[in-house]
């Protein structure tokens, strides 16, 4: 066989040809919606699943049970009441040390 040099051939779209399609792991991910669960009864399946959901950015929870691997599509989005509790008890625990003079008054 003889090889040879070829000019201006376009080169085709990414993810074009056999084996880049989704596999049923991946598609099954992308369809939980939070709340939703699903029983993998090896390791093997749970690593795919958990692997769909992080590669696709979706927020999972997942405990080993008697049966296998169960794994909960969580919402992943931290509540604004979260962010003020954190933020008052900061508040707080700096007036505290400011009111032993143990710190410097920086807030």
């Amino acid at each position: 066989m003889t090889l040879k040099i070829e000019r201006n051939i376009p080169i085709p779209n990414r993810g074009s040809g056999p084996g880049r399609h989704a596999s049923e792991e991946t598609k099954l991910a992308r369809k939980m919606k939070p709340g939703d669960s699903i029983l993998c009864p090896n390791e093997v399946i749970y690593k795919r699943i958990i692997k769909a959901l992080s590669n696709n950015k979706l927020s999972y929870v997942s405990r080993r049970t008697d049966d296998g691997y169960r794994v909960w599509r969580v919402d992943g989005r931290k509540s604004k009441g979260a962010f003020v509790n954190h933020y008052a008890a900061e508040v707080r625990r700096k007036a505290q040390q400011l009111s032993n003079g143990r710190v410097a008054p920086t807030l």
